[in-house]
């Protein structure tokens, strides 16, 4: 017979978290002795948390915009690749395939919607979904993004929460 713990935890738990849980439930098989528990075991199987090979492209040139959205989507877990210039995001994008795609459309070198074009030329990226976020305002903007194949459009400033629901969404996570 399985005990209560081999059903809620074992699935998603190593070894070492395991044992963690199981020292901390005296009788594994009684519901009142776990539920206390139930909190943790959402966070030891990583609710809310992507797979841990999610990798999200931002090409972003304002330092802090790009700090800040890189700094909380790890925490989301997503493994972040973040770019100031579109030149140095094409050269990473030719030898790599990312998840997910996050662009400015005002970049220093060119703009975030011809990057776009050029990202959707390459084979490997071209059903790779990719989402705006600019400090750009107006529906033409929104529209022009859309209209070319972008999956989500953000105004600046971002909610940090609704961006990662969009990406977690766009992959469906």
């Amino acid at each position: 017979m399985r005990s209560l713990l081999d059903v809620v935890f074992a699935p998603t738990l190593s070894p070492n978290q395991q044992e963690a849980v199981a020292m901390q439930v005296a009788e594994p098989s009684t519901v009142d002795a776990v539920a206390p528990l139930l909190p943790l075991a959402n966070l030891l199987r990583g609710a809310d948390l992507p797979p841990p090979e999610v990798h999200i492209m931002m090409v972003e040139d304002y330092a802090m915009s790009r700090k800040m959205m890189s700094i909380y989507l790890r925490r989301k877990g997503y493994h972040v690749h973040a770019f100031g210039t579109a030149t140095e995001a094409l050269a990473w994008a030719a030898l790599a395939a990312p998840s997910a795609i996050l662009l400015d459309v005002l970049l220093p070198d060119i703009s975030g919607l011809d990057l776009f074009d050029r990202l959707r030329a390459m084979p490997h990226l071209y059903k790779i979904p990719v989402m705006f976020v600019t400090s750009f305002s107006g529906q033409r903007y929104e529209q022009q993004c859309l209209e070319r194949g972008a999956a989500a459009f953000f105004q600046k400033p971002a909610y940090l929460p609704a961006i990662a629901a969009s990406i977690s969404q766009m992959l469906r996570l």
